[in-house]
């Protein structure tokens, strides 16, 4: 185990900067921890109910996904990319991005937008823009 120096005033900013990643981080161990001691700690595997399987599958897949969710937090917290969950992150954002850009606009046009309704978000903020110009409103605002 490797254990940087610090200052306090260093120690503050990463305890700030990646603390609620590492409280998910140690939900997913007292979830594996639970899984451990409950199915295979001190039972048998073969103790094991076909149901409980089932459960055990399930609090697996969600340890998977509390791990996953925290190490793309923390390489888009740090400004890292090598994590896979960074891109399909960055993606779902700009998607959304997309989509509140759309739907904040479309009412704007008349009958509501009907015209854009079956065109990609991309089709659909070319005639947005085109139309309501300057009157156009940004996801920011």
């Amino acid at each position: 185990m490797y254990i940087a120096k610090t200052t306090a005033e260093e120690r503050l900013t990463i305890g700030s900067a990646v603390g609620t990643i590492f409280t998910n981080i140690e939900r997913a161990k007292n979830l594996l921890n639970d899984i451990w001691l409950n199915y295979f700690g001190q039972a048998k595997p073969e103790d094991i109910d076909k149901s409980d399987t089932i459960m055990i599958g399930d609090l697996i897949y969600i340890v998977g996904d509390i791990l996953h969710n925290a190490i793309t937090e923390y390489c888009l917290t740090v400004g890292e990319d090598w994590y896979s969950g960074v891109d399909a992150y960055i993606s779902g954002a700009e998607t959304a991005r997309s989509n509140i850009f759309v739907e904040k606009n479309r009412f704007k046009l008349p009958g509501n937008g009907s015209e854009i309704m079956s065109l990609t978000n991309e089709q659909a903020a070319v005639i947005i823009k085109d139309r309501l110009g300057e009157k156009v409103v940004t996801p920011d605002k």
